[in-house]
């Protein structure tokens, strides 16, 4: 059944926030987004200042409201990173994009799916890991899959990994399947991530196989609710060294190689300063600009 949300208190923008990079189980089909969370089938659209839902297993509209984080103060938060005329037009063309509050387990193994590819990539990744090992799912005509279980994961060999034709290795089969035994076995406990501090979280998601900085900066700001944490992919650093490169202090990084922990750390540091405690949103704003916009980038 159909359920409404009002958003005339709040600016929102349905396609932006879904298709923004930051989320890998969303398709539009005509009018309405399809999605698969917690779980459950969501078909979604936004209409008339208000949000028009459906779920199979039902969801109700505090878990939806929850999930596109419509209680973040976004004004506020949009005033607060609002620092110069780059962010100012981030914000103008994209006003209404927010975070979403993703699950920790599923953020994790996505992130780590995503290094060195591209988003339809990822997607194509993430719906053969869940046909796979999860479980089916049908709302209307859609059909997709629950992402696996933790267990799920962990019980199978790593060879069903590689074989499913997933377009990774034997190496990144490897990170996914002790990953999911650390969770499965409680040696990674995602609820008490949340408790802790962002560098302290940081640490501990660094000690995984397979995440390196920008997956823990994407976990922490997509799913651990630390929005501070500013993820450095390929396009953020291009636009740090293009647009905020005489503010950051002087140790030069190239844009045409990879940054050290030391650089990334470096450019991290002055966007948290920069931003403020809100950064991850200025982050997702400048990457979702920088990608939609012809600015000699490519």
């Amino acid at each position: 059944m159909e359920t409404t949300i009002s958003l005339s208190a709040t600016p929102f923008n349905l396609e932006y926030t879904l298709d923004c990079g930051q989320v890998f189980r969303w398709n539009k089909r005509n009018e309405w987004w399809y999605g698969v969370v917690d779980g459950s089938i969501i078909k979604i659209k936004e209409k008339d200042d208000q949000l028009i839902f459906d779920a199979f297993p039902p969801k109700n509209p505090d878990f939806i409201k929850q999930y596109l984080r419509l209680h973040d103060d976004l004004p506020e938060i949009l005033l607060q990173i609002n620092r110069d005329e780059i962010i100012n037009n981030a914000i103008k063309k994209f006003c209404g994009l927010r975070l979403v509050n993703q699950d920790p387990w599923e953020c994790l193994i996505s992130y780590v799916c995503s290094r060195r590819t591209k988003i339809k990539k990822i997607k194509t990744i993430v719906y053969k890991l869940s046909r796979l090992f999860g479980e089916k799912l049908v709302l209307d005509d859609y059909i997709n899959y629950s992402f696996p279980k933790p267990e799920a994961m962990a019980k199978v060999d790593i060879s069903d990994l590689v074989i499913c034709d997933l377009t990774f290795g034997e190496r990144q089969a490897s990170e996914l399947h002790q990953i999911a035994n650390k969770v499965y076995a409680g040696e990674l406990d995602f609820r008490h991530l949340k408790e802790l501090n962002y560098l302290d979280a940081r640490r501990k998601l660094l000690s995984l196989p397979g995440v390196g900085m920008k997956v823990a900066d994407c976990v922490l700001l997509f799913s651990l609710n630390k929005l501070e944490a500013f993820p450095i992919d390929t396009w953020v650093k291009k636009v740090l060294l293009k647009f905020y490169d005489s503010k950051i202090s002087r140790t030069r990084v190239s844009d045409g190689k990879s940054l050290t922990p030391s650089q990334y750390d470096k450019l991290r540091l002055f966007a948290r300063d920069y931003f403020g405690k809100y950064a991850g949103y200025a982050q997702e704003y400048l990457y979702h600009y920088i990608r939609t916009l012809d600015l000699n980038f490519q």
